[in-house]
């Protein structure tokens, strides 16, 4: 088996103070947006089967 060929890539990222800020924030907000659709997916299923 030959070993695959992975180019050599060198990424340059460069985000100012306010970029990164801004990308922590929005990753906060969807994290929050999914967990409140779950709870919500939780809450229905507990609601049309109660204990």
């Amino acid at each position: 088996m030959s070993q695959p060929n992975l180019p050599n890539i060198t990424p340059v990222v460069t985000l100012s103070r306010d970029d990164t800020i801004n990308l922590l924030l929005s990753s906060i907000a969807m994290e929050e947006l999914g967990m409140a659709q779950k709870g919500k997916k939780y809450n229905t299923r507990s609601e049309l089967f109660p204990d």
